[in-house]
């Protein structure tokens, strides 16, 4: 079969900025990604000049009369647009009435959430028991006091150090951990109410301390890793879903999903801003966004790994396969076979791939340089952007304030550690001063003590 060849044809190609698909770099006017990357491909192989045409992120609907679509679909069908990339998903109304090459890449559509704070708070303090435990603690110290007033009641010839000899003093003293010395004859019942408490202090004292050391040093972040999760999430009105409207139709079919979506939006990206932007510390109620997982992990590269939470590859967190390919208008047709057979061999040789790892790569790099501008960044000094349409700038009042939340590490940890030492270390030398100097002091006292009995003795003789 011939070599097909356009002789320098011009080919209109409508464009969605999609990463990591479709990528523009604002900063020096270019454009990036997989499915560009695989234009050109064609372009050269082919003999044609591509001319794109942005369609602002509007990927086509059918109207309200169901007799036209929109977006990039509306302009393959009116012939306004020969090829269309930027993440076009292969769907069967689109595949009715377009055509489509060969997918290039698989993928999973799934959910992200925001970030959890995952930081030390007061209310943690209260996590090592259930409040039953909790409530329970409170009733008996109130049967502690009660019991109390009525020794007191029928006793009142105690002296005074034994009305600090209580059982809810000495209750307390105990779940502190602390030394408590009775120096009066423990009457019987006292004797057996403090003989029932021991144990249970012991356990409650040892179960509470081993929680919280192991709650301090590796906080506990909840997560949501399935979609059972995720639903249950939003029943309990844990987490808030923002939706396109193109998902939120076709969440039709699954209810539980549909109930789980309370704010639509026009444009996926528009989710993504409101996922960055929002901290748990800020509020108690996660957010979240159906996404695809390849653009859910470039924006991770983009904007650090940790800006918001990608629950783990499995069928548990996927919602649907997504297969993404270039869509033709029908004067391309009959070309397919021939720009199929490129797509085939570039997937066997393993270039699409190597085309993805390197748009991957090229994103951290820049994620890394957008974190060294934070230090020497100045007013008037723009952050390189990335494929999106807005330009990123920051402040040094800003940078200094984002800079100040630290989490805490095991490092920070093994420095708390370290001064704890120092510091029982100072604390037994002082210790050992303070023996000597009382040893000195009593041996001066008893050299006084032995001089007068002996004077004592020599003038009675």
């Amino acid at each position: 079969m011939n070599k097909l060849n356009l002789q320098h044809e011009y080919l209109r190609i409508g464009i969605n900025i999609y990463p990591p698909f479709t990528i523009y770099h604002y900063d020096n006017d270019r454009y990036d990604g997989i499915e560009y990357y695989l234009i050109n491909v064609f372009e050269k192989y082919f003999n044609f000049t591509a001319q794109f045409i942005h369609y602002d992120g509007h990927y086509g609907h059918k109207n309200s009369n169901g007799s036209s679509w929109t977006g990039l679909v509306g302009g393959l069908l009116n012939n306004n647009i020969d090829m269309a990339i930027g993440g076009v998903a292969l769907e069967y109304e689109r595949q009715m009435v377009i055509g489509y090459l060969y997918p290039h890449c698989i993928d999973r559509f799934t959910f992200a959430t925001s970030k959890p704070y995952s930081g030390q708070y007061i209310e943690q303090f209260l996590h090592p028991f259930q409040s039953i435990i909790w409530i329970g603690l409170i009733v008996v110290f109130i049967l502690f006091l009660l019991f109390d007033q009525m020794d007191q009641y029928f006793n009142r010839k105690q002296s005074l150090s034994s009305s600090y000899e209580t059982i809810t003093w000495f209750a307390l003293r105990t779940i502190l951990r602390q030394s408590s010395v009775w120096k009066n004859k423990i009457r019987p019942a006292k004797y057996l109410i403090i003989s029932s408490w021991l144990i249970p202090a012991f356990i409650l004292t040892i179960s509470y301390s081993s929680i919280i050391q192991s709650e301090l040093t590796v906080p506990i972040v909840h997560r949501i890793n399935t979609i059972e999760q995720l639903i249950d999430a939003c029943q309990s009105k844990q987490i808030m879903m923002y939706s396109t409207t193109k998902d939120f139709n076709y969440f039709r079919r699954w209810k539980s999903l549909k109930n789980c979506v309370k704010t639509l939006i026009e444009q996926r990206q528009k989710g993504v801003e409101i996922l960055l932007n929002h901290s748990i510390q800020e509020s108690d109620q996660f957010v979240g966004i159906f996404i695809a997982r390849h653009r859910a992990r470039f924006e991770l590269f983009i904007n650090g790994m940790d800006a918001f939470y990608l629950p783990p590859i499995s069928t548990e967190s996927t919602i649907l396969p997504l297969l993404f390919a270039i869509s033709t208008c029908r004067s391309l047709f009959y070309y397919h076979r021939q720009f199929n057979q490129i797509i085939l061999r570039l997937n066997a040789a393993g270039i699409i791939q190597y085309w993805s790892d390197r748009v991957s790569i090229e994103a951290k790099i820049r994620s890394y340089r957008k974190l060294i501008n934070n230090f020497i960044i100045n007013d008037n000094d723009y952050v390189e952007d990335y494929g999106y349409n807005q330009k990123l700038f920051s402040n040094p009042s800003k940078i200094i304030k984002m800079n100040e939340k630290f989490p805490t590490k095991i490092q920070h940890l093994k420095n708390l550690l370290q001064i704890y030492s120092i510091l029982i270390l100072i604390t037994i030398i002082i210790l050992a001063i303070e023996i000597l100097i009382t040893f000195n002091f009593d041996r001066k006292q008893m050299n006084r003590f032995t001089r007068k009995i002996t004077i004592k003795i020599i003038n009675n003789i």
